[in-house]
């Protein structure tokens, strides 16, 4: 996995939104660029639950890793927090920095371009640590000794990922995806998170696998792009989530919560 075809991809993915944010406007996930932060339900579940699982962080110093389009920055900043956010997209830490403007947190928000691999913070500099799809691009024993660097001890870190866990998907994502008219939204690099690497997550830190949703129906949205199939699939996978709770671990989406081991 290579930083430099990772931020190009991301470079690209961002261009136009860097040149376009606005008060009205909307960002690359379809989130809106202004917003308030107890009004989140716009948010995709997994995400919502990943933020609140922060807790209070008023007055704390929180990095969000891999900021994208910054929505989990500015949130946190929203929320009181002195956040410091990276990326390894130029364009990402642009997009970013804008955004905190327009939300009236820039004083709450320190943007940077830096890679998840080494980190230009001080050992013990963080009370939390955030990332939105972060996980499954880098290399994870570089990233888990960086994390374990820089967050205070019996603090935590809060990820939201994407699994391999579900056959049917990694089925439809290694045959379907990229051919057939049905485009790949992923950079070339990235893979969801395998067993074997959530595995060597639970050996690094005292790791919680939790499973705020069940993503799977709602991926149709990959193969047939029409409003009503996405809304049909988000509903069929509430119900799932609700009716069969042994089901969820098979989700597309999950959330690692990570303390540093004593």
């Amino acid at each position: 996995m290579t930083e430099h075809r990772e931020a190009d991809f991301f470079d690209r993915k961002l261009a136009a939104l860097e040149k376009e944010i606005s008060l009205e406007g909307r960002d690359d996930l379809g989130y809106p660029i202004i917003f308030q932060p107890e009004r989140v339900d716009f948010l995709d579940p997994s995400l919502r639950f990943a933020l609140r699982l922060m807790g209070d962080v008023r007055g704390r110093r929180i990095l969000d890793c891999g900021c994208g389009s910054g929505l989990a920055s500015v949130y946190l900043a929203k929320q009181g927090a002195q956040v410091f956010a990276f990326d390894v997209s130029g364009e990402a830490v642009r997009v970013t920095q804008k955004r905190a403007v327009l939300n009236g947190v820039s004083d709450r928000l320190s943007v940077s371009r830096a890679s998840l691999h080494l980190l230009p913070y001080p050992d013990r500099f963080f009370d939390g640590i955030f990332g939105s799809f972060i996980l499954h691009h880098v290399d994870l024993p570089a990233a888990s000794r960086e994390i374990a660097r820089v967050l205070k001890g019996g603090r935590e870190a809060c990820f939201v990922e994407n699994s391999s866990r579900n056959p049917l998907l990694m089925f439809a994502r290694r045959h379907l995806v990229g051919r057939f008219g049905i485009p790949k939204k992923g950079s070339p690099d990235e893979h969801p998170l395998t067993g074997e690497e959530t595995a060597f997550l639970k050996s690094q830190f005292d790791a919680t696998l939790h499973y705020a949703d069940f993503v799977f129906f709602r991926m149709v949205d990959y193969l047939i792009p029409f409003r009503i199939f996405r809304h049909l699939g988000f509903w069929l996978d509430r119900g799932i989530y609700h009716l069969i709770p042994w089901a969820r671990s098979y989700s597309y989406y999950l959330v690692c919560q990570l303390r540093v081991k004593e």
